[in-house]
């Protein structure tokens, strides 16, 4: 009995402990409640405001302008090569990297004994075939007039036998004579025939004499030729490049031993898109002799389109395009310069710049409303430059356009437009003067807030009843708010 009688006390009060447990739980819960309800008004959920960046749409005329890069190259260059093989016996002072030639002027020259000596060999050839020709010419002369004594001979003959056939028919000469006749003008007329074949062959030995005078003289300005060639000149004016040759080396023939470039007939290449491309052709397709402004490493230059490449290049899309630069030696560029190439295009008027955050992937932009509301409007993308974008200005004049959106705005949202002018003053610290309801406002959420610490509450409730407000705290405070 004493074991269930303890039994039944300890039950006892485990559940009077429990249950003075739970009615304190249920006296905090209670106070805690009535606690927040007091201290948590009700407020009335406000419209958020956004601030954008705006500006007031004025169509106007611009210039287009494309971007692009190329490489700077000389029209002439020319490789400058051993005329002959041999050692270099003479070079010139300028014979160095970046050396300045004009045209003409000597550059190197490589050693002439052979080439004198092919020279004097030839010279002497051509001397014994003139001897040859003039022998051969007197040759003839002497054959025609043995041609011409022949045939006086014949003439005489023919007199002789006309003479005694005459004095046979008076009967006077005999049948015998006139056959001594006949037969002395038959042997001349012989005689005739040798003398011709004799000029005819005199003639064949003047024209082969004349032959090997001629290629004499072809063999003589072929050393000449060579000989000239031991001495290296420019052919234009330039500048030489990748030089490798000192005096006293050994070269051979057609070795390159230089480059010369000439600095004051350059040109830029560069690549544009197809669609950037259809801009610069005209109605017959021809390509527009656009300006073109080049610049790099803090030089500048003008150029003009001049051609286009007649291929697209394996792996390349778009076209190569070359504008050939005006007064490249002033200029101070040099062939390799990589180097911003800007074309201009003809003016379009009644037209808006933005920047490209203004548009969407839809083309439309922002506008705000005389309600300070956004609304949508289509755009018409005329060009991409850069970070800006050209949209026809047709229908806009005077509308404040959003220069960036975000995915917090959008169609019908509210905003506080901020124009350029106002922009810098704005995002300056500014104290604002609040009216009595909005400073009654702020205070009465600031002592509500029971999770902020009291030094924190006294010091905005300091700074709240001031005259003037820092607008970083209101923003701050408003946002809090929910407003």
């Amino acid at each position: 009995m004493r074991f269930l009688k303890n039994s039944f006390v300890g039950l006892f009060l485990a559940a009077l402990t429990i249950s003075l447990l739970a009615y304190a739980g249920s006296i905090v819960s209670t106070a805690v409640k009535e606690r927040m309800e007091r201290q948590s008004p009700n407020r009335v959920a406000r419209e958020r405001v956004y601030a954008v960046h705006v500006v007031r749409a004025v169509p106007a005329q611009t210039v287009p302008q494309i971007l692009s890069f190329g490489e700077v190259r000389s029209l002439r260059t020319l490789e400058v090569r051993a005329p002959a093989s041999g050692e270099i016996v003479e070079l010139s002072p300028n014979f160095i990297e970046g050396g300045v030639f004009d045209k003409g002027e000597f550059i190197l020259a490589v050693d002439p004994s052979d080439a004198q000596s092919q020279l004097d060999l030839a010279l002497a050839d051509k001397q014994d075939a003139e001897v040859q020709r003039n022998d051969a010419l007197r040759a003839l002369d002497i054959a025609r007039e043995e041609l011409v004594a022949a045939e006086r001979q014949v003439e005489l003959r023919r007199q002789s036998l006309e003479r005694r056939s005459l004095l046979r028919d008076r009967g006077v000469g005999t049948d015998i004579a006139v056959e001594d006749a006949e037969l002395s003008l038959s042997s001349a007329l012989q005689s005739v025939l040798t003398r011709r074949k004799a000029v005819a062959q005199a003639e064949t030995r003047v024209e082969q004499a004349e032959s090997l005078v001629h290629r004499r003289e072809i063999s003589r300005r072929e050393a000449q030729r060579k000989l000239q060639e031991t001495r290296l000149t420019a052919e234009f004016a330039g500048s030489l490049s990748d030089v490798a040759l000192v005096q006293g080396g050994l070269v051979n023939a057609n070795e390159r031993v230089a480059l010369l470039v000439d600095p004051n007939f350059l040109e830029v290449s560069f690549r544009v898109s197809n669609e950037q491309y259809a801009r610069f052709i005209d109605a017959n397709g021809r390509l527009k002799p656009l300006a073109v402004a080049v610049s790099g490493s803090s030089l500048s230059a003008r150029a003009r389109i001049v051609r286009e490449s007649a291929t697209v290049g394996e792996g390349q899309t778009g076209r190569m395009i070359y504008a050939l630069v005006d007064d490249g030696r002033q200029s101070g560029l040099r062939p390799g310069d990589f180097v911003e190439v800007t074309i201009k295009e003809p003016p379009i008027d009644d037209v808006l710049l933005l920047p490209v955050e203004a548009v969407d992937g839809d083309g439309q932009i922002l506008v705000v409303g005389d309600d300070e509301r956004l609304s949508e409007r289509d755009a018409t993308i005329l060009r991409k430059q850069g970070d800006q974008v050209i949209l026809s200005g047709t229908g806009l004049a005077g509308e404040l356009v959003v220069t960036q959106r975000s995915p917090l705005i959008g169609n019908g949202i509210r905003v506080r437009p901020i124009l350029p002018e106002t922009a810098n003053l704005l995002e300056e610290p500014q104290d604002i003067v609040l009216s009595d309801e909005e400073r009654a406002e702020l205070v009465a959420f600031v002592e509500g807030n029971s999770r902020m610490p009291e030094a924190a509450k006294q010091r905005l409730l300091e700074v709240l009843n001031q005259e003037t407000v820092p607008q970083a705290t209101l923003d701050r405070l408003r946002g809090r708010m929910g407003g």
